[in-house]
C-alpha cells in the first residue's frame, strides 16, 4: 500500500487500515517546487514516523513553472538529501522526467516507480529507458480505477 502524504491524518488512517491488513507499507511525497524540499520532505517523514514504511517516493511531475531544468534536478537532489536515512525512490512518468530534467541520468541509483498508461499491465512495459533507469521497480498503469467503491491507482511492483 503507497499513500500520499498530502492530508496527515488520511495519511495515517490509511498506514493504520493498510497496517492492520498485514500489507506492506510505503508512502509518496508530491514536490512542490515552489516550497522548500527540507520542508516538504520532513513533513512526510513527519507524517509516517512510528509506521514501518519502507520507502518515500519523491513524486516529479508538477509544472516546471518559473524554474529551469537546472534548478528542478538540484531540488531533486535536494529531496533526495531530505530523505535521510530514509530509502527514498522517483515517481515520474517519461514525459514529465523528460520536461523537467531534460533526462538528467543523476538519479539512476535510486528505485523507479514509472506512471504509463496502457492496457497492458506488464511491469516490463513502462515506456523506458529514461536516465539511467533500464527498468522499473514499479509501474502505475490506470490511475483512475475503482475497486470496491473506491478510487484508486493501479501498479504493478517488481519483487
Amino acid at each position: 500500500m503507497i499513500c500520499g502524504t498530502q492530508v496527515a491524518s488520511i495519511t495515517q488512517a490509511q498506514l493504520v487500515n493498510a497496517l492492520a491488513a498485514g500489507m506492506k507499507l510505503e508512502a509518496y511525497v508530491w514536490l512542490d517546487w515552489d516550497t522548500g524540499m527540507q520542508r516538504q520532505v520532513g513533513a512526510a517523514l513527519d507524517i509516517i514516523e512510528g509506521f514501518p514504511v519502507r520507502r518515500l517516493w519523491l513524486d516529479v511531475e508538477q509544472n516546471i513553472g518559473v524554474f529551469d531544468q537546472s534548478d528542478i534536478i538540484e531540488k531533486i537532489y535536494d529531496a533526495v538529501e531530505a530523505s535521510g536515512n530514509m530509502p527514498c525512490g522517483i515517481y515520474t512518468s517519461v514525459s514529465k522526467w523528460r520536461a523537467l530534467t531534460g533526462n538528467v541520468r543523476r538519479f539512476g541509483y535510486l528505485p523507479l516507480w514509472a506512471a504509463y498508461y496502457t492496457d497492458d499491465d506488464s511491469i516490463d512495459n513502462w515506456g523506458g529507458p529514461l536516465g539511467d533507469w533500464q527498468q522499473a521497480q514499479m509501474r502505475q498503469h490506470d490511475g483512475d480505477a475503482e475497486l470496491c467503491g473506491v478510487r484508486v491507482d493501479k501498479n504493478v511492483y517488481r519483487l
